[in-house]
């Protein structure tokens, strides 16, 4: 047999099957114990921040004892504390975007007079797009912050006031997206506590993979991943963003224990080439170790 010796691209991989997952998933629960009416929303309804979801009926009302009113009193204020945390931080990551906008705008600047390299440009690029995702998560997390505070007040008045009792609780939005799961839309009695629905923005999604721990320690931030057979025309790109510090323990198809790591990857491609995934979507990931452009190449055989 003869056979061509050739200098091709190369590349080492790590292949597995991931899924993607919403960034920022939002549970709605139910503040008090109440009969919830029937829940007129589907999955996938888009839902504005403060729209009416849920619509609860007071149970009869209970009277608080003093050790009752010095708790529900005592989560009013740890959700103040919170919600004040939450602005300080979401104030935080916007000068944090701010800087990393104008360094952008600076770099670029530099960049049309040849100052600096194209490559210089693009970590710019990817830096202020990585702030402005920091600093969305972080207005979402002031905005739940300032549910849960509106929740805490209303189990406070409810339950202390048999007055308010008798009126209806509106549970709402705490923000914007759409409605990705719905545990039972049938009314009934709930619990305090209980998860009503879930919402989330499927516009900003990652993906989760978890490898082998023997592979994960040759993973980094950074690394470069390739996803295939996502449903769509062509390969997605991303890059790892963080590899879990703890493992787990996953039974195989053949019955093999094996440890496993979760590693998130974030998109790198274009918003426009996947948004047609959506939340849990399977997808094909390949963590680009090492790849070179002219490597000699002969038959394994020879």
């Amino acid at each position: 047999d003869l056979g061509a010796a050739t200098r091709e691209p190369l590349r080492v991989t790590v292949e597995q099957e991931g899924r993607t997952r919403v960034i920022d998933h939002y549970v709605i629960s139910a503040p008090v114990a109440a009969y919830a009416q029937r829940i007129e929303l589907e999955v996938g309804d888009g839902v504005q921040r403060g729209a009416a979801l849920v619509r609860l009926e007071p149970l009869r009302a209970e009277v608080l004892d003093p050790r009752q009113r010095a708790a529900a009193e005592a989560g009013v204020a740890a959700a103040k504390a919170a919600v004040s945390a939450a602005e300080q931080n979401a104030e935080a990551a916007k000068a944090s975007a701010d800087l990393a906008q104008k360094e952008l705008e600076r770099i670029r600047k530099l960049r049309a007079d040849g100052h600096v390299t194209q490559d210089a440009e693009d970590r710019a690029a990817a830096e202020a797009e990585r702030s402005g995702a920091q600093l969305r998560s972080a207005q979402f997390a002031a905005d739940t912050a300032r549910y849960d505070m509106e929740a805490a007040r209303t189990a406070l008045r409810y339950a202390a006031e048999p007055a308010a009792a008798k009126e209806p609780i509106i549970v709402r939005a705490p923000v914007a997206g759409r409605v990705l799961r719905i545990p039972r839309k049938s009314e009934g009695v709930v619990a305090a506590g209980q998860a009503l629905m879930e919402i989330g923005d499927p516009r900003a999604l990652e993906v989760e993979v978890d490898v082998l721990s023997a592979d994960a320690v040759r993973l980094h931030p950074g690394t470069r991943v390739e996803f295939e057979r996502c449903g769509g025309e062509g390969k997605l790109e991303g890059k790892v963003r963080v590899v879990e510090p703890v493992g787990f323990t996953k039974v195989s198809a053949l019955g093999v224990e094996e440890q496993r790591v979760w590693v998130i990857v974030d998109f790198t491609s274009p918003a426009a080439q996947w948004q047609q995934l959506g939340d849990s979507y399977r997808v094909e990931a390949s963590f680009i170790l090492w790849e070179e452009n002219n490597v000699l190449q002969v038959p394994a055989s020879a």
